[in-house]
């Protein structure tokens, strides 16, 4: 660097020893000395594009934005200088960015002019020499080349021909209709015509071939990118624009600008969904710049107004729910296809405008109810909700709030005792129990505002802890146990549970009122009989999701194993009691052992032999007792419900049924 300084002191009227030394200093990190010598060098050699270019960014670093966009400017319009010699088609690019930056340029304008007409494209360089009289008004001049170049049938009337207005309104439909639904792919045919590539199955159904999905979107996006561009030029030239053109424009931009970096995003996704340590998101600053070329058009006032950081959390909030829903729920039937829209809709509504516009900071005001039998995967869908939530992005530390990876909390209360639950869920003060040795927060503490707190087996709750739930779900407040202090609870609540909430409500064992406060946003898993149908494709299909994470590369083997004994022992009608859970049961053993005994229907075979039993009179008292502990768990789902029913403990429920599996009848 000392080096570059002697130099400057010898020859300080070189502009390349000027430049050098700006480098060097750049580089040593003296960004404070770099501008004068940026300043110095462009001076010496104005006509120089990169010099002008390099002096805008030094600008920029001293806080000087209209100089970094003008640099930007007259870097773009260096290029089109040199690529006018070459290509055509990329002079003329490279200028309409120098003009987008420079708008009222008259002189960016006329030489769009000139590249314009030059390659042939008239109309393009009309609406050019429009924008460059404009832009020489004050100056009482005018770029006549407009006139030459008026393209034959007047001016345009709108900023759209009339195929681009059809693709535009199938894409402004296509922006915000559920992917996971066949409308997609209606509209995708529409819009793409002869080039849409069909199949048979819903959309991001078969999770190993995702290919030829991606293919029809990377068809569509190369269409709208030069449509909205053309678009944009005619909007920025000065045509006129209906209300409703306009928002067919912004559509067409969120379109392109989604498509445009949502690989980047879904490569972070993965990243921290793999345990990766949180990154800054480094391409914002690329985003933010695509994004204010496509909507702050000089003079044109679009529908809506969403800073770039806004659209960048969007953005990557669509892409973490489309991420975890096609990982998550797997399935080629009408079953799971109507459960990826309804997780969907849960996070996003059934309006994704309106979402887009103000309901994604009120969500988590909503509580989720998940229902279904169990071994449905209800956790996976809490999950694929709470992991999708909207989280706002900071844009000077180029990090999110929050960090979604870790904002999932599951607790099961059929598993814990009144008390233990109270506090997991609410936290307790040192001495509030036996035990309670120190202060512990409790979930609904520890949960971020945009994190989720999910409890299953909600229909297992005692009517105490359900009274303290609806409080938190009607003002937002609890206390810990053995405190008065009131505390704010800011993060979103999803319950599930296999029980039939409307016979426990008639019961008397289930709140209406905490019933009412759940179920705004309800969603019900399918059975896997209801899934399969007796479809062995479908079988195929999940039972491969399987053996992928148990034997990875043997898992074709495995497959084709497992459901050839499936098929001979069981049948395909088979009933599977057990859903997705016992279907993971079954390929393991058939891994293991080349085979697979159901223990659901040897626990049915048991509950006959007991009532058998019970019906000859070969039963003991305590047998008798043992036997219907049993019976009623095992119709219960739980132990807790089994011992609600029963007005036992739990715990001698549980020694009661497992005693009665080990003895046989008297006699």
């Amino acid at each position: 660097m000392e080096l570059h300084r002697l130099a400057a002191e010898w020859e300080p009227n070189s502009a390349a020893v000027q430049q050098r030394l700006a480098v060097a200093l750049c580089r040593a990190g003296k960004t404070l000395e770099v501008l004068p010598h940026w300043e110095q060098a462009w001076a010496l050699s104005p006509e120089d594009a990169a010099l002008r270019f390099s002096l805008g960014l030094a600008r920029a670093e001293a806080g000087d934005g209209p100089g970094a966009v003008a640099g930007r400017a007259w870097y773009n319009l260096g290029l089109a200088r040199h690529s006018m010699l070459q290509d055509a088609a990329g002079g003329i690019e490279a200028l309409e960015r120098a003009t987008v930056l420079q708008p009222d340029s008259a002189e960016f304008c006329c030489g769009l002019v000139v590249l314009c007409r030059d390659a042939g494209h008239a109309e393009r360089a009309f609406l050019a020499g429009q924008r460059g009289t404009q832009g020489m008004a004050t100056v009482g001049a005018t770029c006549t080349l407009d006139v030459h170049t008026r393209p034959s049938g007047g001016a345009r009337m709108g900023i759209f021909e009339k195929d681009e207005s059809g693709l535009a309104e199938t894409i402004s439909r296509l922006d915000y209709c559920n992917p996971f639904l066949p409308e997609r792919l209606e509209l995708e045919r529409s819009a793409l015509g002869p080039d849409f590539l069909g199949f048979e199955q819903f959309l991001n159904i078969r999770p190993e071939s995702p290919q030829q999905l991606e293919e029809n979107v990377r068809r569509l996006v190369g269409r709208v990118g030069t449509v909205v561009e053309s678009a944009r030029q005619r909007l920025a030239q000065g045509a006129p624009a209906s209300e409703r053109e306009r928002v067919l424009y912004e559509d067409l931009a969120l379109f392109y600008l989604y498509h445009r970096f949502h690989m980047q995003f879904r490569a972070w996704i993965s990243h921290a969904l793999a345990g990766g340590a949180r990154r800054r998101l480094g391409f914002f600053g690329e985003f933010e710049e695509a994004a204010r070329h496509l909507f702050l058009v000089p003079g044109v006032a679009l529908p809506h107004d969403d800073p770039p950081e806004h659209l960048f959390a969007f953005f990557f909030q669509l892409n973490r729910a489309f991420v975890n829903i096609y990982h998550h729920i797997v399935g080629g039937s009408m079953a799971a296809a109507r459960l990826r829209g309804a997780i969907w809709q849960s996070i996003f509504t059934h309006d994704l405008r309106r979402y887009r516009r103000t309901l994604y900071e009120r969500m988590g005001d909503i509580a989720t109810l998940v229902t279904g039998p169990s071994g449905t995967g209800k956790e996976l869908v809490a999950r694929a909700v709470a992991l999708s939530r909207y989280i706002p992005f900071d844009v000077k530390p180029r990090a999110f709030s929050e960090d979604f990876a870790n904002s999932f909390h599951p607790l099961n209360p059929s598993a814990l005792s009144p008390t233990l639950i109270e506090s997991e869920l609410f936290g307790h003060r040192r001495g509030a129990f036996t035990g309670a040795l120190e202060d512990r927060k409790g979930w609904l503490e520890v949960c971020k505002p945009r994190g989720t707190v999910f409890l299953d087996e909600i229909g297992d709750l005692d009517p105490a802890i359900q009274v303290k739930l609806l409080r938190v779900l009607q003002t937002r407040t609890f206390q810990r146990l053995g405190e008065t202090e009131t505390r704010t609870f800011q993060g979103k609540i999803i319950a599930a549970t296999n029980r039939d909430l409307s016979a426990a409500l008639r019961q008397g064992a289930f709140r209406e009122d905490f019933f009412y406060r759940l179920c705004s946003d309800m969603i019900e898993t399918p059975s896997l009989e209801e899934q399969l149908g007796g479809n062995r494709d479908e079988l195929e299909l999940l039972v491969r999701f399987i053996a992928r994470r148990m034997a990875g590369d043997e898992a074709d083997v495995l497959t084709a194993e497992v459901v050839s004994w499936i098929e001979k022992e069981l049948g395909l009608a088979y009933d599977w009691p057990g859903n997705f859970r016992e279907l993971e049961q079954c390929v393991r053993n058939v891994l293991i052992r080349k085979e697979y005994r159901p223990t659901p229907r040897g626990e049915r075979e048991g509950e006959n032999a007991f009532l058998r039993a019970f019906g000859r009179g070969v039963l003991t008292a305590e047998q008798v007792l043992d036997g219907y502990c049993r019976l009623v768990r095992d119709r219960s789902g739980t132990l807790s419900e089994a011992a609600r029913r029963l007005g036992l403990d739990r715990r001698t429920v549980k020694a009661r049924a497992e005693r009665s599996c080990r003895v046989e009848p008297a006699g």
